[in-house]
């Protein structure tokens, strides 16, 4: 009787592309997938940290230009006082009574007013104890979409010298 059940036993035929075949394919292609997107997250999230330094190193750049330009206005009050004339002589500026300004460029040269991409004030006024003051303000142009202002203090600061 077995011989007559092993006889009639038909085998499942094995037929491509059955449904394992299949399952395992897309297996492979979902890990694939997944793969590529987790590629494609790192890649965005690399791209953003290099233009924030990007725009980090531009900063620094403005700062260290700026705190030169300043410290060099500074020095030149404490060389010619309240005299606003010759300061605006020594630094190649615009004399408005009380107030200097200097025009820079956006190589940070010594520009006019209508192509200037930054500003230096020096305000100078009396102080008590006999002293002057300056107050040296560099100031970079250009509109700013976030807060809507159309300029940026890049640095300031206040230089003092005994009065002549």
């Amino acid at each position: 009787m077995d011989d007559i059940k092993v006889k009639f036993q038909v085998e499942k035929p094995v037929v491509q592309g059955s449904y394992n075949a299949h399952s395992r394919y897309a297996l492979f292609l979902i890990e694939q997938l997944i793969v590529i997107l987790i590629f494609a997250l790192c890649a965005a999230i690399c791209v953003s940290i290099f233009a924030d330094s990007y725009l980090m190193a531009g900063h620094t750049n403005d700062m260290n230009y700026g705190m030169i330009m300043a410290e060099s206005g500074a020095e030149a009050f404490k060389a010619v006082g309240d005299d606003t004339e010759g300061l605006a002589r020594l630094l190649n500026g615009t004399d408005y009574g009380d107030a200097v300004q200097v025009y820079y460029c956006s190589n940070w040269r010594i520009t006019t007013a209508s192509s200037a991409a930054y500003i230096m004030y020096l305000t100078v006024y009396p102080g008590d104890f006999g002293l002057l003051y300056c107050d040296v303000t560099v100031y970079k142009l250009g509109y700013d979409v976030v807060d809507g202002s159309d300029t940026e203090i890049i640095i300031s600061l206040t230089a003092a010298r005994r009065r002549d």
